[in-house]
């Protein structure tokens, strides 16, 4: 009963984090009935209402209301999730074979090892499982939607790859070893979406800039929690020519649309992206443009 309890403490305590990761709770009480365990799932049942009730008390004073917090995120997916990062239903099953290093296990006992592993791994998939069914019901799919199961996919490989060590196979430890190194490498030291962190510095550090016009709405989104100043403003256009920059003005646009449409602008400077992103832009341009550098341009008499 204790570790049920213990359960239910994480599952809401990852629920605070991550709304979406409340659904695992359906995995807990799930196999509770399985086990037709009542007595424990009474008590998971009461705590995790305890919790839930607890959790919702903040948004009274900090938000507009009682859990305000998750049916803000709730509507806003409903009514947006269709409209940017549209992703087919299987988006995720690619990518968890693949964060779990999958053609690493591929083997003549693959299927064996899979069923000799499944009564330790069970609960794990099934969480697993349960996350990323619920992300498949939206169009709107991000690879870091997957994050809060990455613990238990770190569990499962950790089977694996012992299996393959005390088998001999070192080389395909190795091999697995050296591949994630490289990824760790690139990862770690450059930040995602520099292009957009790199021009809200750039803006709150040049107060000349009173306005930045926003072709095509790119980038969609800006790190605004890095420009302290606040007379600024945007304004999108989707045509050019714009209407003429005054020279406390400034365009902004993909180096993709740039290099298509030679705006006859000043380029006054170019934000880069990492390096993944721009093996991703190289691979699927389509589904990355976001992930291009950003061009700042002025008028030429500025």
């Amino acid at each position: 009963l204790k570790w049920v309890l213990w359960s239910v403490a994480a599952v809401s305590v990852a629920f605070n984090l991550i709304p979406q990761t409340g659904i695992c709770a359906l995995g807990l009480m799930g196999f509770l009935s399985i086990k037709k365990e009542w007595k424990a799932f009474a008590w998971a049942a009461g705590l995790g209402l305890v919790f839930f009730l607890i959790a919702g008390i903040p948004d009274i004073f900090l938000r507009e209301g009682f859990h305000s917090s998750l049916m803000g995120i709730l509507f806003y997916n409903v009514k947006f999730g269709a409209s940017y990062a549209q992703q087919p239903w299987f988006f995720y099953i690619p990518l968890v074979f693949l964060m779990m290093c999958g053609p690493f296990w591929i083997s003549k006992k693959s299927f064996a090892l899979f069923k000799e592993f499944w009564s330790e791994h069970k609960i794990l998939w099934v969480y697993i499982i349960l996350l990323i069914s619920l992300h498949s019901f939206f169009p709107q799919k991000w690879e870091r939607f997957v994050i809060p199961v990455l613990g238990l996919m770190i569990l499962i490989m950790a089977d694996w790859i012992y299996y393959f060590w005390k088998q001999g196979q070192r080389t395909r430890i190795w091999i697995l070893g050296i591949f994630n190194l490289i990824l760790w490498v690139p990862s770690t030291f450059f930040p995602a979406q520099k292009n957009i962190i790199d021009m809200s510095r750039y803006i709150d550090s040049h107060p000349e800039i009173k306005e930045v016009v926003r072709y095509k709405n790119n980038p969609q989104w800006i790190t605004e929690v890095f420009i302290r100043r606040t007379d600024w403003k945007w304004r999108e256009v989707q045509e050019l020519p714009a209407a003429l920059l005054t020279c406390d003005s400034r365009l902004v646009m993909n180096l993709s649309d740039f290099e298509k449409l030679k705006p006859k602008l000043a380029v006054e400077t170019i934000f880069e992206t990492n390096l993944i992103e721009k093996v991703a832009y190289k691979f699927n341009p389509e589904k990355n443009i976001r992930r291009t550098p950003l061009v700042l341009l002025k008028d030429k008499g500025c």
